[in-house]
């Protein structure tokens, strides 16, 4: 089964749920929602896809996959491809590719390294990215806290959820 977390433009999400019925797969489909605290759920997880076409300077959600020990397949197209070594501490693909994500998915589901990638995505963070991703979070909460800036952020966060 698989579980999709976040919210956005809701024509979109039909138009998802209706190629998911479509294909005869939304049977498989759990749609959660935005979740404030998504922990608990990549905890429970096998593998994190996250296939953002937006260029990210630093991608929080594949950070916390790589904090839990998870695979994770993202994009090559922002400063995940710092991070993620692929097939070492992740797997990227192109952005907009949907036959490099599916072969990926089944790279992870089929093959018992593509399980391993998680537990090498947890070393390597403990080892090299602990202070960035700290550094992120701390920069995130003080810019939230500026009080001319704080306005602009929470659209910023609405428009980058969507």
């Amino acid at each position: 089964a698989m579980f999709i977390i976040g919210s956005g433009d809701n024509d979109y999400i039909s138009r998802l749920k209706a190629e998911a019925q479509a294909s005869n797969i939304a049977h498989k489909i759990e749609w959660i929602g935005f979740q404030s605290d998504v922990i608990p759920w990549i905890k429970g997880t096998d593998c994190g896809i996250i296939p953002t076409i937006a260029q990210e300077s630093f991608g929080l959600s594949v950070a916390e996959y790589m904090m839990a020990g998870k695979t994770v397949i993202t994009t090559n197209n922002g400063a995940q491809k710092e991070f993620i070594k692929d097939k070492e501490t992740g797997i990227l693909i192109p952005p907009d590719d949907a036959e490099a994500l599916a072969k990926s998915i089944a790279y992870v589901y089929n093959n018992s390294y593509g399980k391993e990638i998680g537990k090498q995505a947890l070393t390597y963070y403990r080892n090299n990215q602990d202070k960035t991703y700290h550094r992120n979070i701390t920069s995130s909460q003080k810019f939230k806290e500026q009080p001319n800036l704080g306005r602009d952020y929470s659209i910023l966060e609405a428009k980058r959820e969507t």
